[in-house]
C-alpha cells in the first residue's frame, strides 16, 4: 500500500514562508494602492473646493459691479 496516501500532505517550511510572504506582499500592495486613491480623492475635493470658492468671488465681484451700473443710469 502508497504510504502517503493514509497521511495527510505536509507543507514545508519553506511552503508556508513563501504563501505568507506572498500574502503579505498582497496585502501592501492593496494598502498602498487604497492610500493613493484617499490621497488623489482629497487632492480631487480641495481643487473643487478652491474652484468653487473663486466662483463665489467672481459672481460677488459681477453683482457689485452690475449694482454699481445701475446706480450710475
Amino acid at each position: 500500500m502508497y504510504e502517503g496516501a493514509t497521511r495527510p500532505f505536509k507543507f514545508s517550511f519553506t511552503i508556508i514562508a513563501a504563501l505568507c510572504g506572498i500574502g503579505i506582499f498582497v496585502l501592501l500592495v492593496i494598502v498602498c494602492v487604497l492610500v493613493a486613491y484617499k490621497r488623489k480623492s482629497h487632492e480631487s475635493n480641495q481643487v473643487m473646493k478652491r474652484m468653487q470658492s473663486q466662483m463665489d468671488v467672481l459672481e460677488i465681484r459681477v453683482a457689485k459691479e452690475c449694482k454699481e451700473g445701475m446706480m450710475i443710469v
